[in-house]
């Protein structure tokens, strides 16, 4: 019973959001790097946050 209610409270706990227009596929490494960001720099990051930070870091190197 205890593992019912444990799994009922973790699927609680979680919430999927999605950008519009960006493939899931993109979305799933956002929310990789986002895990991979908050434990370097200590510090939570929300999905849009991580997005940002995502972009900055793969287009520092692009010139106009």
């Amino acid at each position: 019973m205890s593992d019912e209610v444990n799994e009922k409270e973790q699927k609680k706990a979680t919430v999927s959001i999605t950008i519009p227009g960006v493939p899931l596929s993109v979305h799933n490494k956002i929310k990789l790097y986002r895990r991979k960001i908050m434990l370097e720099r200590k510090r939570d990051y929300g999905m849009m946050a991580a997005y940002n930070e995502f972009l900055k870091e793969y287009t520092k190197n692009i010139t106009a």
